[in-house]
């Protein structure tokens, strides 16, 4: 037909949709968007292009909001090079990342985030992971930067508009009134790198908090007459917990417990990723902090956890051995970006939302990586 756009049908032997698996189906894409799911009229797929993923599992493309760098480059540090990160993340399936910063001076986040990286479509927003968190917590963090927030200085950070979200420890000076005013102000509160006890975690997520930092780590541990942060965030079914599911910064049993205690549209798998994402053992930045790789952990030279090297396909494989592979799925697509109030354009496998998907085998291989519409990386020679 002349002047119709030209649209892109997908045949998947597997489509990965919210609330269910579509087997044997097909996908209409029109231009950046999906026109329709497995039912549409010939009529409508005239100048067409074919993609023969029939033996592959199509997943929406993942969601990573918790990620300090990729491919020997740190978000924070290496600023230039924010739009190589984000070409190798395309790459990797990750389609859309909060780019996540360590605790440093102000002046240094302010030089971050002046960088250029707003016209980025698959930049959610920076995740300001410090300083304001717990000295007792602080993991890789930098002591001597940790400060307590302050209504005066967080207006002067929110005067830039790529912040997503703030990280803020339930127990700081000025918590509660910091937590309300950036909630005031459309900004996402995590909780975390905290020593809080159950009666401030819980006033924290009262407050408007809704996402706990990699559940578990750096965190006051439960005690059964001392439930703490973390027995608050396990039974309460306002806030979503990160996980880092490489079986490294957490054990598989305690992954079983979180699955045990929470929805599981609660839970979102992050990676923490460093520079050394997608590279070899060795030395590496995160910040402005040398860490060491060695078998794939990254510590510091105190043998301190400081981030991982976990790629996001990889902790969905992790998490499916203990769920069904939808539910790991969901956990890195649709539950984070409902967490940041971005599910209505991105996230899932749905009619009108933008064309992100990946393909993988049954071993999860990446096979084909589709961003709005346009294909990124395709191992299948599928294309017709």
């Amino acid at each position: 037909m002349k002047g119709l756009k030209k649209v892109k049908i997908i045949k998947a032997k597997e489509i990965y949709t919210p609330n269910n698996v579509l087997y044997d189906s097909n996908l209409l894409i029109d231009n950046d968007k999906i026109k329709s799911i497995d039912k549409f009229s010939l009529g409508e797929t005239s100048e067409s292009e074919t993609i023969d993923l029939s033996n592959l599992k199509l997943l929406p493309a993942l969601i990573d909001i918790h990620i300090h760098g990729y491919g020997g480059y740190d978000f924070m540090m290496q600023t230039e090079h924010f739009l190589d990160i984000s070409q190798k993340l395309l790459e990797i399936g990750v389609s859309y990342f909060c780019p996540t910063t360590m605790t440093e001076t102000i002046e240094n986040i302010e030089k971050t985030l002046s960088n250029k990286s707003g016209d980025i479509p698959n930049n959610l927003g920076y995740f300001l992971e410090g300083p304001y968190i717990s000295t007792k917590k602080k993991g890789a963090h930098n002591i001597n930067l940790i400060r307590d927030p302050d209504i005066a200085q967080l207006k002067q950070l929110l005067k830039y508009k790529n912040i997503k979200s703030i990280a803020i420890a339930p127990e700081v000076t000025n918590a509660l009134q910091s937590i309300n005013f950036l909630r005031e102000n459309g900004i996402n509160v995590r909780i975390g790198h905290s020593d809080a006890n159950f009666e401030q975690t819980q006033e924290a997520i009262n407050a408007g908090a809704n996402i706990c930092i990699h559940t578990f780590n750096t965190m006051a541990a439960f005690h059964h007459r001392s439930p703490n942060i973390t027995g608050a965030v396990l039974i309460n079914d306002n806030i979503y917990c990160e996980i880092i599911c490489d079986f490294i910064h957490c054990d598989i049993n305690a992954i079983r417990l979180l699955l045990k205690c929470k929805p599981p549209e609660k839970i979102i798998l992050i990676t923490d990723c460093t520079s050394a994402g997608g590279l070899s053992d060795g030395k590496y930045k995160l910040g402005q902090s040398d860490i060491f790789v060695k078998n794939g952990v990254a510590l510091t030279k105190d043998n301190i956890l400081a981030g991982s090297t976990l790629n996001l396909l990889t902790a969905i494989k992790n998490m499916s051995t203990i769920t069904n592979l939808q539910t790991a799925v969901n956990m890195a697509t649709i539950n984070p970006a409902k967490a940041l109030g971005v599910e209505k354009e991105i996230g899932s496998i749905e009619t009108n939302k933008f064309a992100d998907f990946v393909a993988i085998d049954d071993n999860f291989n990446l096979k084909f990586v589709m961003h709005r519409g346009k294909i990124l990386f395709n191992k299948t020679n599928s294309s017709s």
